[in-house]
């Protein structure tokens, strides 16, 4: 399946060490957003190596891309790691 992974991270070296996993999934579209393509059963090995880094104010974001139509279908976000903000 492809996906569009997004984040913001604060730390370079936790950045670099994101950015590194992500190339082994697919390609660099923007400086902080990933085009990838990864099988189902993938997913969760995917996630099990990101999610370790990230720290409280990161954020990373896997959204669904519907490549037939080159669009992306914002009702299908996969949101399964992300560390929200606190807004004062």
């Amino acid at each position: 399946m492809y996906y569009i992974a997004v984040y913001d991270i604060i730390s370079d070296r936790v950045r670099q060490k994101i950015v590194k996993e992500l190339n082994r999934w697919g390609n660099r579209v923007q400086k902080s957003v990933f085009e990838i393509f990864i099988y189902p059963r993938d997913l969760e090995k995917m996630k099990k190596r990101i999610q370790p880094y990230l720290e409280n104010n990161d954020s990373f974001r896997l959204y669904l891309k519907d490549r037939s139509r080159n669009t992306y279908l914002g009702n299908n976000e996969v949101e399964f790691i992300l560390k929200r903000y606190e807004v004062d």
